[in-house]
Parts: structure tokens; C-alpha cells; sequence
């Protein structure tokens, strides 16, 4: 028998309530960060810390990402291999539309699937059908360490240190992608067809539209799509350049 999945589902407006009363909570629980997180990077190769660099965490003795990260999509296969999920609704549509997926968070704002204390012995539930947001995240990277400053675990830098490392992430280039996703309603399709009795049948279809926003908040209208047509998560395209979020559209809708 297969085991049973626990899903939540809830709309989006509320959905961002909760995250919104969470982050506060966490905010007064932890150190505001000494390097601009959004120029920080989470792939070790892309250090700019390049002293910190060989410093390589024990995950098991940290968890400290799995606790800041407030919302952690999944895809749909992804899905598949997780005992619990919250699905993200469109707001004010008369039927249930699932426009994102996420890991469940536990009332204190750390992943659900998170196990021991932080700082100490911890470990990861689903670690090995972790999704990839949480697998591409490097032990060891820029925003590692800087995460284990902000919750105490790893001493504060220098102010000079903090300055050098602040002219370098601002020094280097940095690419244009997409850092939020709204899936909105923009109206319906509607459809007659007649059946091989003759009987005519009327039918309709909820239509909806991506938005991307870049990292510069440069919104663009990038796909609009028929619901139960074609499957979208607001996660899907994010971190992808507009070239990249394009072609996945391409060919997943298989233009």
C-alpha cells in the first residue's frame, strides 16, 4: 500500500499572511546580515569569501539554511517523493487552481522535515528526495556562511573584512533573472462541441498568465496558458534568465 501523502491546500493571500508572521519572527530571533544576501551566492565555485571558501560545514551539525528559507518550492515530480506538501491557490477563483507547491514549514518557520536543533545534531527527513532548490544549495557557499553568522553559529566578520567582500560581490557582473513569479487569472476560454450522439456540449476553461520578475522588479508577461492544459508552478522559473524561463515554456508546452 502506498503511503499516504499529507497535502494543505490554501490560498495565496493567506498563504503570504503566514510567511509574512513567520519571517517576523525569525527576523527577531537571528542577526541581520553583514553582506547583501541577494549578491550572495549559493554554489561554492562562486565564492567571493574566497578565505572562507575551504571552510566546508558539517550540514549535520548546522541546518541553519533548512530554517531561513521560509518558502522552499517543489515541481510536480518532485512532489511525488515527499510525504507532505502545501499547495498554493489563486486567490478568488470559484474552483480549487494550484499555482505553486511548497515544503510544509512547522510553526516555529523551519521545514517541516527538519529533525534536531540547530547548532547541533540534525538531519533531514526527505534528504535524499530533497528537492533541488535545497539540493543545489552548497555547504561552504557565500550565503552558507553568511546564514551561520546570521543564527550565531559562526563568528562575525571584521568590518574591514565586511567591506573587502562587500566592494568584491559589488564589483563583479551580475546577471538579470528572475526572482519572483505571480500565476493570475485572465479570464476564460469557452468551448462547444458536439458529441458523436449529436448532443451539443458547452464547455469552459479558467485562462491564466505568468509574471516574472526580475531582479531589477522589471515585471514581464511571459506565458499565458489554459488551465489543465498545461501545469505551472510559480517555482518553476525561478533563478532562470528570461532566455532560459522562454525555452523551458517552449518546450514544455511543446511549441
Amino acid at each position: 500500500m502506498a503511503e499516504l501523502v499529507q497535502i494543505e491546500r490554501i490560498r495565496k493571500r493567506d498563504f503570504n499572511s503566514r510567511i509574512l508572521e513567520m519571517d517576523a519572527g525569525k527576523k527577531k530571533a537571528i542577526l541581520p546580515p553583514q553582506l547583501p544576501l541577494e549578491l550572495l551566492s549559493k554554489k561554492l565555485e562562486e565564492s567571493v569569501t574566497i578565505e572562507l571558501a575551504h571552510q566546508i560545514p558539517d550540514c549535520t551539525s548546522c541546518g541553519v539554511c533548512c530554517a531561513f528559507a521560509l518558502i522552499v518550492p517543489i515541481t510536480y515530480s518532485e512532489s511525488e517523493s515527499v510525504p507532505a506538501y502545501v499547495d498554493i491557490l489563486l486567490d478568488d477563483a470559484d474552483e480549487e487552481i494550484v499555482i505553486d507547491r511548497v515544503l510544509p514549514r512547522a510553526e516555529n518557520g523551519r521545514c517541516a522535515n527538519l529533525e534536531g536543533e540547530l547548532g547541533g545534531p540534525i538531519g533531514c527527513r526527505i534528504y535524499n528526495d530533497r528537492p533541488s532548490l535545497c539540493h543545489d544549495f552548497d555547504a561552504g557557499s557565500d550565503r552558507c556562511h553568511e546564514y551561520r553568522r546570521m543564527y550565531g553559529i559562526e563568528g562575525q566578520l571584521s568590518e574591514e573584512e565586511a567591506k573587502v567582500f562587500r566592494e568584491k560581490l559589488l564589483s563583479r557582473p551580475h546577471p538579470m533573472v528572475i526572482e519572483d513569479v505571480s500565476i493570475v487569472s485572465s479570464g476564460h476560454v469557452e468551448r462547444m462541441s458536439i458529441s458523436a450522439e449529436g448532443e451539443a456540449e458547452q464547455t469552459f476553461g479558467e485562462l491564466l498568465t505568468i509574471w516574472c520578475f526580475l531582479n531589477d522588479e522589471t515585471p514581464i508577461e511571459i506565458h499565458t496558458f489554459e488551465y489543465g492544459k498545461e501545469k505551472w508552478f510559480e517555482g518553476d522559473l525561478l533563478g532562470l534568465t528570461m532566455d532560459e524561463a522562454r525555452k523551458r515554456i517552449e518546450e514544455q508546452a511543446g511549441w
